[in-house]
């Protein structure tokens, strides 16, 4: 009945992801560009603000990035979707464990 809602609620997650992941990819090349630019004029008067630029540009990409992964991690689709796959599991290990002890039970070892 919610598992539609559910997977279409993690399909945008995973868009929305991809797209941020992107942006901040993009910002941490930018990042390294501006940091090897600063590295090859660092006596000149161009440098030190090329830094700087850099150091802004790594932070906001790396803050970006940790800021999406927590919504994702807290997000209330992700932590169902989590549930439903342990309860599947916890089915599963309990349904083979009934077919282990009906079979054991119909070939006479275990003894009630």
């Amino acid at each position: 009945q919610y598992i539609d809602d559910i997977c279409d609620s993690l399909d945008k997650h995973s868009k929305r992801h991809n797209f941020i992941g992107l942006g901040s990819s993009s910002g941490g090349i930018v990042s390294g560009s501006l940091g090897i630019a600063a590295a090859a004029t660092i006596l000149t008067p161009a440098g030190p603000p090329l830094l700087i630029a850099s150091l802004f540009f790594g932070a906001s990409a790396t803050a970006v990035q940790t800021g999406s992964e927590a919504v994702g991690y807290f997000s209330e689709p992700k932590k169902l979707a989590d549930k439903m796959i342990a309860l599947h599991g916890l089915i599963n290990s309990l349904l083979r464990v009934k077919g282990t002890l009906r079979d054991a039970l119909l070939r006479d070892h275990i003894h009630i």
